[in-house]
């Protein structure tokens, strides 16, 4: 009988291929003010791969004043390092939205594959259908975390 395979193997997999999961996902409309979201379109369990923030790896010291797409690595092996995800590819990590003190249902982690840092996500919690993906962008002080909730 065939093993089954970890989270960050199933990541693996789809960094390897550049893919999404997207029988899984859709984008939808959140509001006027926020835009677009990612959403599930089945349950997803707690610990399972949800998706990649793909985009082009560069230095942080490259990104300029919009930094709407840019997703820097926590990991201080790769700190100085970022995902620049502001070049609209299709791929749907670069569509989860900032989530905090209880709303946020999933959280990135480093994953490297062939050497080189990617960042993935991963369900904090059992999602059920039709729930957008929420995250912790770990900033205090955006402005929509003033008038949002």
């Amino acid at each position: 009988m065939p093993r089954r395979m970890t989270p960050s193997q199933v990541a693996l997999e789809f960094i390897k291929f550049g893919k999404d999961p997207e029988e899984a996902f859709e984008k939808k409309v959140v509001n006027s003010e926020i835009g677009y979201g990612l959403f599930t379109k089945k349950a997803v369990c707690r610990g399972d791969f949800l998706v990649e923030y793909r985009g082009l790896l560069r230095d942080v010291k490259e990104i300029g004043d919009d930094d709407t797409y840019v997703f820097e690595f926590q990991d201080k092996k790769f700190s100085s390092l970022c995902i620049d995800a502001s070049i609209d590819d299709g791929s749907l990590g670069r569509l989860i939205n900032d989530g905090w003190g209880g709303k946020e249902n999933c959280k990135a982690k480093t994953v490297i594959s062939e050497g080189r840092p990617h960042i993935a996500f991963f369900a904090i919690k059992d999602i059920p259908p039709k729930t957008e993906l929420r995250y912790d962008y770990g900033v205090t002080d955006y402005w929509w975390r003033q008038i949002m909730y």
